[in-house]
């Protein structure tokens, strides 16, 4: 009886050791499994590795390894060898030995490749932190070596700790040309905020002198902006356009004051050598007139006196035939000597003028038309020889007003007409260089009218 209670009592735990024995036996066979797996992972990678396999892991090589699944490989089956249950102490030993073998042919090449990956992870970081953050293909290079490390990621992560490590000391360095290059930025933006203030008080000054300077100092404040502006470097974008508006606004305000001085300068040397010359006209005619001219010899003076001064190779030629005029009022017998200079000047003076209203352009009116066709071709000809046509005209026009004849009322308006085209070019030409300035800027303006209504 007492035995049989024993076995009845003992069965259960029968039972139980039974199970257990079947869970050893079970484990040892999965253990051989991982064991049968990974000594064929590990004649895989030997015969890969006689074939130049473990070098031609992206050569598309049919058996080039995938270091990737390798890994993972390894880390499944290490995973899967820990999590084996118990195992008959006679054959724990034989078949951990056996597993840490295969592992080892495994994990060796890989071990290898991953100090390869390592140095090629340690090159990425050196890279970026030579990238110079002011080189206009920094953030081109910093692109192309953040996606070279996603790739080197991708086909073989590291020991979690190692690529950890690696990671934030290849982030710390892209981070560094960021800043760099924001601190930069900022210097930058900072100079080109000087430099807008620079352009700007050019402006201002250039606004300012606009009320104030006269034509010789706007000219000289032009050139020094001129040279001001161009050696100020670069100013933000944003304003580049309303920096740029304002100082050529500035620029033109200022010159529209130094070609209205010109140009009003112009029209008083014209208004000079126009009234100089009807003076000398209009005392010439009084030769003609009876009556005793000592009385009158000072008027004249004086409003000679009176009339500006004129460039001097014009004051001087009508100087001369005002005074030679002047001397003539005097005595009779000079006097009509010199009335009959004047008279034979007359036809000369006549065909000089048509000649000048061929050479300007300008209708000489149909009394004349025989004789303006005659003098053309001859004109023509010697417009091609002279070449400068201005500065010829301007010449012919001054032996003309510096030729005593008398002159009636229609020879006088061609004169003035004639005047009109070519005077504002006249009067200045061996002046200064703001008057030859100014009467070329009006004088061609209104040299093209006069010539357009002519024609």
């Amino acid at each position: 009886r007492f035995d049989g209670a024993c076995s009845s009592a003992y069965a259960p735990a029968a039972a139980h050791f039974k199970h257990l024995a079947e869970e050893r036996h079970t484990n040892a066979a999965r253990a051989q499994a991982l064991i049968d797996e990974a000594a064929a992972q590990a004649a895989k990678i030997e015969a890969d590795g006689a074939d130049g396999g473990e070098s031609g892991g992206e050569s598309g090589h049919p058996g080039a390894i995938d270091w990737k699944q390798m890994a993972a490989t390894v880390q499944r089956l290490r995973l899967a060898w820990s999590h084996l249950g118990a195992i008959d102490r006679k054959d724990k030993k034989r078949l951990d030995q056996e597993f840490t073998k295969a592992l080892n042919v495994m994990q060796r090449p890989l071990e290898a490749q991953r100090k390869t990956e390592v140095a090629h992870r340690e090159e990425l970081i050196e890279q970026v932190a030579r990238l110079d953050p002011a080189d206009r293909g920094a953030l081109d290079a910093l692109r192309t070596a953040q996606e070279r490390w996603q790739e080197l990621a991708r086909a073989l992560p590291l020991e979690r700790k190692a690529e950890q490590a690696l990671w934030h000391r290849f982030r710390a360095a892209c981070d560094a040309v960021f800043a760099r290059r924001k601190e930069s930025a900022n210097a930058a933006d900072s100079e080109r905020r000087a430099h807008q203030a620079a352009k700007d008080a050019i402006s201002a000054r250039l606004e300012e002198a606009a009320a104030t300077a006269d034509a010789a100092g706007a000219r000289k404040l032009l050139q020094e902006a001129a040279a001001g502006w161009h050696a100020i470097g670069a100013v933000p974008r944003a304003a580049e356009a309303k920096v740029e508006q304002r100082y050529q606004a500035a620029v033109a305000g200022l010159q529209a004051r130094i070609d209205d001085e010109k140009r009003a300068a112009s029209i008083a040397r014209a208004s000079a050598l126009r009234d100089k010359l009807r003076l000398c006209q209009q005392l010439e005619s009084s030769l003609t007139s009876e009556g005793d001219g000592h009385d009158h010899a000072a008027d004249w003076q004086s409003r000679w006196a009176a009339l500006p001064k004129l460039a001097p190779e014009f004051d001087k030629a009508l100087g001369a035939r005002f005074q030679a005029a002047l001397d003539a009022l005097g005595g009779q017998g000079e006097r009509a000597a010199y009335v009959r200079k004047l008279e034979q000047n007359r036809p000369i003076l006549l065909q000089e003028v048509l000649r000048q209203e061929i050479a300007a352009g300008i209708d000489s009116g149909s009394e004349f038309a025989r004789d303006r066709l005659k003098l053309q071709v001859e004109v023509l000809q010697s417009s091609l020889k002279s070449g400068q046509k201005g500065a010829n005209q301007a010449a012919q026009f001054e032996q003309l007003a510096a030729m005593p004849a008398l002159v009636d009322e229609r020879t006088a308006s061609r004169i003035e007409q004639l005047f009109a085209r070519v005077g504002s070019r006249i009067g200045t030409s061996s002046g200064n260089g703001s008057g030859n300035s100014g009467a070329h800027s009006s004088g061609n303006s209104s040299g093209n009218t006069s010539g357009k209504a002519a024609r």
